[in-house]
C-alpha cells in the first residue's frame, strides 16, 4: 500500500491490524499524527514499513516486534519519545531486519554496550543500516 506524499492527516486506524497479508506499507511524508497503533504487530507479513516524515508521536509499540519479516523500517523525523522497548531489539524480534532509521526523533535511553548494543549480534543479523542520529540517547 502506498500512500506518501497525500497530506493524509489524523491517526492510523487501529483497524491497520486486519491486513495481516499486507507486505508494504508506505505512509511517509503526509501529517500523520498520535501514536503507532499497537495493532500493527499483527503485520506479520510485513516487509518494509515507511512512516518516516510524519507527526506520529508516542512511544513505540512493543507489539512491533511481532513483525518478524520486516526488512526496512523507516521511521524518522516524528516526534517519537521513550526509550526503545527492550524486546525490539533482543530474542527474535526482527530477525529479517536489514535497515532501521529511528534519526531525528525524541527517542532516549542508555546508548552504552550494555544496555543498547548488547543483543544486535543474536537478533539482528541481518541489520546493515542503523540510523539512530538526533535523539536524546546518552551513555
Amino acid at each position: 500500500m502506498q500512500m506518501a506524499n497525500n497530506k493524509v492527516s489524523g491517526s492510523i486506524p487501529s483497524e491497520i491490524g486486519n491486513l495481516e497479508t499486507l507486505e508494504e506499507l508506505d505512509l511517509s511524508h503526509n501529517a500523520l499524527s498520535y501514536e503507532l497503533p499497537t495493532e500493527m504487530g499483527s503485520l506479520r507479513s510485513l516487509t518494509g514499513l515507511h512512516v518516516q516524515s510524519n507527526r506520529l508521536l508516542g512511544p513505540l509499540p512493543s507489539e512491533m516486534g511481532l513483525m518478524v519479516n520486516l526488512i526496512t523500517w523507516d521511521m524518522s523525523q516524528n516526534h517519537v519519545f521513550d526509550k526503545i522497548p527492550e524486546n525490539l531489539w533482543r530474542g527474535d524480534s526482527f530477525r529479517n531486519l536489514e535497515s532501521l532509521d529511528l534519526s531525528n526523533n525524541l527517542l532516549t535511553g542508555e546508548s552504552s554496550g550494555s544496555y543498547f548494543f548488547n543483543g544486535f549480534g543474536e537478533s539482528w543479523e541481518k541489520l546493515t543500516s542503523l540510523r539512530l542520529g538526533n535523539n536524546f540517547f546518552r551513555g
